[in-house]
């Protein structure tokens, strides 16, 4: 890492270019399962996460240190966009379901009810304040470990735990759709159950 950010900080195209190669597969990831919208949608918002690196790296003095800077500068990107999209939403200037629905020919896998659910799904995930909604799409829509979300988002493990609880008990109160939820709740323990629907933002960008 001290060589990473030696690089970085020269501002030359092959320190760019290092920079974006270490964090692009973390920050892709963060962003595609945060911003809901189009491909190009998300793919602007990572440009302007790497353009922010870029312009602050040289304020970055431990090396051992630059992994949790960048992801803070990604956080706090996402959540600019996060609010500007709420914001934009209460005022009426963004339909209430902003992610892109494909063709028939292009979604040979999921029907169009499926991706009504998928929709609806995102449209409640996206009123839970930004820390539950953050950590129930990295948990629930990306699947990623506690250890992959503590990584992302620097929460510590038992905090990460409590906002999805909290994300979980008001999506359960918000829609029925979520009632599967509640049974897994009160199993505490076993498979967790089908939310397929959580599921289908890979046939999307088709």
């Amino acid at each position: 890492m001290p060589e990473l950010l030696a690089l970085a900080k020269t501002r030359t195209s092959a320190g760019d270019i290092r920079v974006y190669d270490h964090f692009q597969e973390s920050v892709n990831k963060y962003v595609r399962c945060m911003v809901n919208g189009s491909a190009e949608d998300r793919k602007d918002v990572v440009q302007d996460i790497f353009e922010a690196i870029f312009r602050g790296i040289h304020t970055v003095k431990d090396p051992d240190k630059f992994d949790r800077w960048v992801f803070k500068i990604m956080k706090r990107m996402v959540c600019r966009e996060w609010r500007k999209r709420q914001k934009r939403n209460w005022l009426g200037l963004l339909p209430g379901r902003e992610t892109e629905m494909p063709e028939p020919a292009h979604d040979p896998a999921h029907s169009y009810e499926q991706h009504f659910l998928f929709k609806r799904a995102l449209d409640a995930v996206a009123q839970l304040p930004f820390r539950e909604s953050e950590v129930f799409r990295l948990r629930w829509i990306a699947e990623e470990s506690w250890d992959e979300v503590a990584r992302l988002t620097g929460y510590a493990p038992a905090s990460a735990k409590r906002y999805l609880k909290d994300a979980e008990e008001r999506l359960i109160k918000r829609d029925p759709i979520f009632a599967p939820l509640k049974h897994a709740r009160a199993r505490a323990a076993g498979p967790r159950p089908q939310l397929g629907f959580l599921h289908a933002r890979e046939d999307e960008e088709g």
